[in-house]
């Protein structure tokens, strides 16, 4: 189950980073994910392989959140300067 579940996961994760507006950030979260997976996909041992998902887990809301930030502020638009 923990491999479907990881899958599942990054899946999720390589989709949430599609969803950030800007490219140098989106680039920099899908390397930073391909990179993770594949170094925790040589652990053998259940307990980390379990820690490193509930870390990904985490990581997941994190990219979330800054997504949506991410959305929620265009940065070509000129705010007005109060005098």
């Amino acid at each position: 189950m923990a491999r479907s579940e990881a899958l599942n996961l990054y899946r999720t994760m390589l989709r949430e980073a599609e969803k950030f507006p800007d490219f140098n950030f989106r680039n920099y979260f899908q390397r930073r994910i391909r990179d993770a997976f594949k170094n925790a996909a040589t652990i053998e041992d259940a307990a980390v392989a379990e820690a490193e998902l509930k870390r990904a887990r985490i990581d997941l809301g994190l990219l979330q959140r800054q997504a949506a930030i991410g959305h929620m502020f265009d940065p070509h638009v000129k705010l007005p300067v109060n005098k």
